[in-house]
């Protein structure tokens, strides 16, 4: 008895990004915390056997896949608060080198799931798939150099759109990590690229890396962290907007003649960050009261959301906003921007503000701070009603996504055909 053509049908997600990332950090972030979590829930179920992850060897025009077991490996590895850059080297080296190539067949989808700018070779080879009839998607995290193309450095602008739009010139399909971004996306093609094709929103977990989980109930705490203080997750990159925290808390900290919670920045030095440092070296970290953690551990990222006052989050604009989710995940109150895809993370559980009016949100965070029966309130009322989206209904919905979309980009090229 023949299989039936649907069961034959694979899906092989690019992660190659995920590789050359690893190469050079230990402490995952935004889209490769994405791209782990989703691998390691389909590597829990042996009923996806079609759904492959790997990386694309450009120049030899190959796919490589990865094995579950060096993937279950890696993953551990990262959650090691002492992990070494060269015992994430070499898990990386152990992948590359037991990867099998893996022939891709018409009746197959390949699906960018990663950081698709960060190779020259990409357009060559997803022209040469769609040549072989391969249906070739994309999983868009967001469109910032094209929509908000302020925050990106002036030197790699230029050459970043040009990518994007090169790329979804190309594709058959588009999944989306958020209706927001699925919106910007389908406006994009229709406005600039004058094309219309499958798209779809696959909105991520609310707990990225199942950080919750991961609370150790004898973790130490950290040293330079007191017990009453307010967190903001993320990379210290202008678009973050860390600059309206120090303003906020330079206000309260004269207001209250020092008697404010601390600060907590636990995320790493990114771009467009010059503004920034030069404010917190004019004001001492406003006296102390803002502490920086630039490498922070999966664990160590758990305990701090546990402990907690509340979390931050005034991005001027995100793909998703894993933090929000995070918090809500931890039973902790956030304050977040209203803007981009931010409000369909936190809901109506979360507090929002305008990223570009920091005496509004001095406002906002200072009645959440000093008012902590309120604040107790609050964090009660989302314990017991935030419902958390898991990464198994994430992957799940991401998988069907993917699979909706590439059968109806199959049925549209045969209509034109």
């Amino acid at each position: 008895m023949q299989p039936d053509a649907e069961s034959e049908r694979r899906i092989f997600f690019d992660v190659s990004d995920l590789i050359v990332f690893l190469l050079a950090n230990t402490r995952p972030t935004g889209i490769q915390r994405v791209e782990l979590s989703a691998m390691a829930e389909v590597a829990k179920s042996s009923a996806r056997r079609n759904i492959h992850f790997g990386f694309f060897i450009h120049r030899k025009n190959r796919m490589m896949t990865i094995s579950t077991a060096h993937l279950a490996i890696l993953t551990d590895a990262l959650r090691d608060a002492a992990v070494s850059q060269n015992r994430v080297r070499l898990l990386v080296s152990k992948i590359v080198l037991g990867a099998r190539s893996m022939p891709l067949a018409p009746s197959d989808t390949y699906v960018i799931f990663g950081a698709f700018w960060i190779s020259r070779y990409y357009l060559r080879a997803l022209s040469g798939l769609k040549q072989r009839g391969i249906t070739v998607g994309a999983f868009i995290h967001d469109l910032i150099p094209l929509t908000h193309p302020q925050f990106i450095r002036p030197a790699k602008l230029e050459g970043m759109q040009a990518f994007y739009l090169r790329t979804l010139a190309l594709i058959d399909f588009a999944c989306c990590n958020s209706k927001y971004v699925a919106g910007e996306v389908a406006k994009l093609l229709d406005e600039r690229l004058h094309r219309s094709v499958p798209i779809a929103a696959a909105p991520l977990a609310h707990d990225a890396d199942g950080l919750k989980e991961g609370v150790a109930a004898d973790a130490k705490p950290l040293p330079q962290v007191p017990t009453d203080y307010a967190l903001c997750v993320g990379s210290l990159d202008g678009r973050k907007n860390h600059l309206l925290l120090v303003s906020v808390w330079s206000a309260l900290n004269r207001k209250y003649e020092g008697r404010v919670p601390a600060l907590v920045f636990a995320g790493k030095w990114w771009r467009n960050s010059d503004a920034l440092r030069q404010m917190l070296e004019q004001t001492n970290r406003v006296d102390g009261k803002i502490i920086l953690l630039e490498d922070v551990s999966d664990a160590q990222l758990a305990q701090l959301y546990e402990n907690c006052l509340l979390t931050l989050f005034p991005s001027f604009a995100e793909g998703w906003g894993l933090p929000v989710g995070e918090s809500l995940s931890f039973g902790k109150p956030c304050i977040a921007s209203h803007t981009s895809s931010i409000p369909e993370v936190g809901g109506d559980l979360v507090r929002y503000i305008d990223p570009h009016d920091p005496e509004a949100a001095t406002v906002v965070i200072e009645q959440a701070l000093m008012d902590r029966p309120g604040l107790a309130a609050w964090t009660d009322r989302i314990q017991q009603d935030f419902k958390p989206r898991s990464w198994k209904t994430a992957t799940d919905d991401l998988l069907a996504k993917v699979a909706e979309c590439a059968a109806s980009a199959g049925a549209n090229r045969e209509g034109r055909s």
